[in-house]
């Protein structure tokens, strides 16, 4: 799960160091991830293809 949150929005190592704040935002993007995983798996496509979809690009 923390690769595909950090491959979709391009995260370098260093980022999740820091302050709360950051920790939370990353938190709150790998919910995003999970909830369009959990579609993508409800319609039987990929569910690491769902980087247009969580970024919301068409």
């Amino acid at each position: 799960m923390q690769g595909l949150v950090k491959e979709i929005f391009d995260l370098d190592r260093y980022w999740m160091r820091g302050d709360a704040a950051n920790r939370w935002l990353f938190a709150a993007m790998g919910l995003a991830v999970q909830m369009h995983q959990l579609r993508a798996y409800k319609e039987h496509r990929s569910t690491w293809r769902i980087k247009s979809e969580v970024l919301g690009k068409s």
